[in-house]
């Protein structure tokens, strides 16, 4: 039995996955051809870029020696089939369309090391012999190792250096179609973090409680699901319906729980041990439509619509969960409730409005900090303190007025015809006199009061 992905090969006269290859290879990774498409991309100049792919692109299609030419073209095409010369159409179809994808992708921030490094790209298809199941996943009940990637961007002298690329139709696409154990296995990956992530602030049993609460249900789901196997029609519809109550009601109480489910079931983190191990897919390029150009994103990045229940693929066989990349249309409420404020974002929010507070209280106050220092005196000393620092803040205000006035003079008089000219000297601002500050004042007061207590000491030894 084919997989999807496979069918979907043997339906395509030449794939996306190998029109990508082909240019980025030749523009990014290729030291001559792709030197002034990368130098480009790396000052981001894209449309630059951008104009030289197509250029290029357009007169590779009548040049046959020309590498992009569609005789030139060797891998790629129907594995059933083989090449023939009525897949050009289909061919140049394509590359016209990876022009943007591997614009999207150089431009990407994760890629941009891969970009200035020159590092090539291979399709990794329906299967990668590297990629292997990490033991949680394992242990939860996966058994799936279809990589999560169709591209991949690596080093050839370092295996670990590499980016899974998972390319999608730009109208939407699914990101897994989950059996028992695959399902299992992607929710207890996704309520892990989603319980560090959203209940991090709770005890330790507190989360146990929510996550098993969690694995309870799904295991319910799981069950209706390898029911469905030997279930009659009206009993697998039933079954199905049971099943995706049990989703809907699980995801309106935790409604944060659906970008984790997608973001596992994107990225493969977690289901091939590594952020970057093989089979994993750290960036989601979604070709372009008619109405949007092609975007290359981080899989943290990606939307999800809510899991959906489906019936058996075939007879004698089990239901599956999918988990489309297609955003789910959302009201504004369910939108403000899928992205709560967490203790942490709050504390945050909290102390940004307190600065900002500060900060206008300042500006419309110009004696604010002054009365912050004032409020810490005692109290039978505040009055006198306040009353000296407003003093000292106009005698300010006057003198900066009055300097003001004296630099905006002209320094010479022109003499007119009715007065004799006479030699002016140029006038010299005054400069102000410093003004004392509160602080200055407490220490005049300070001598004035030691003189009096010298001048009655004086007195009384003088009796």
């Amino acid at each position: 039995m084919k997989t999807f992905r496979q069918f979907i090969v043997l339906c395509e006269k030449y794939s996306e996955e190998h029109a990508h290859r082909k240019l980025w290879n030749y523009f990014i990774s290729h030291p001559e051809h792709g030197k002034e498409v990368r130098d480009a991309i790396l000052k981001k100049d894209y449309d630059k870029a951008l104009e030289i792919m197509s250029t290029e692109v357009d007169y590779s299609k009548t040049d046959k020696d020309h590498p992009l030419h569609f005789d030139n073209a060797k891998q790629g095409f129907s594995a059933k089939h083989g090449k023939h010369s009525g897949d050009e159409d289909d061919y140049h179809r394509e590359i016209d369309d990876a022009i943007h994808g591997v614009l999207a992708l150089a431009s990407q921030k994760k890629l941009r090391g891969a970009v200035e490094k020159m590092h090539p790209a291979r399709v990794t298809g329906g299967s990668d012999p590297n990629a292997r199941l990490s033991k949680t996943w394992k242990g939860a009940g996966g058994k799936n190792v279809t990589p999560k990637g169709d591209l991949e961007i690596y080093n050839p002298e370092n295996p670990k250096e590499r980016r899974g690329i998972s390319m999608k139709k730009g109208g939407g696409a699914q990101l897994a179609s989950a059996e028992a154990g695959e399902l299992l296995a992607t929710y207890k990956a996704a309520s892990k973090s989603f319980v560090q992530r959203f209940h991090g602030n709770k005890t330790k049993e507190e989360r146990n409680k929510i996550q098993k609460d969690i694995m309870d249900r799904i295991r319910r789901v799981a069950n209706a699901n390898t029911q469905m196997k030997s279930a009659s029609d009206s009993e697998k519809q039933a079954l199905k319906t049971s099943a995706q109550d049990i989703l809907d009601s699980l995801h309106d109480e935790h409604p944060n729980l659906t970008r984790h489910v997608s973001q596992v079931s994107t990225s493969g983190k977690q289901k091939f041990g590594g952020r970057n191990a093989p089979g994993t897919a750290g960036v989601v390029l979604t070709g372009r439509t008619s109405k949007s150009p092609a975007t290359a994103k981080s899989s943290e990045q990606q939307v999800s619509a809510r899991p959906r229940q489906a019936l058996p693929k075939g007879s004698n066989r089990p239901g599956n969960v999918k988990i489309d990349y297609r955003p789910a249309p959302q009201t504004p409420e369910v939108a403000q409730k899928q992205t709560p404020e967490t203790p942490r974002q709050s504390r945050i929010s909290q102390l940004k409005q307190s600065i900002a507070s500060k900060q206008t209280a300042q500006t419309e106050d110009p004696l604010a900090k002054e009365k912050e220092r004032i409020a810490k005196l005692p109290i039978h000393r505040q009055a006198q303190a306040l009353s000296n620092a407003v003093g000292a803040h106009m005698r300010v205000q006057q003198a900066h007025q009055q300097s003001q006035q004296l630099i905006s003079q002209p320094q010479t008089q022109q003499p007119t015809q009715s007065q004799p000219q006479q030699t002016s000297q140029p006038v010299q601002p005054s400069v102000p006199q410093p003004v004392a500050s509160p602080e200055d004042e407490k220490a005049k007061r300070r001598r004035e009061t030691i003189k009096r207590m010298d001048t009655a000491g004086q007195r009384l030894e003088a009796q």
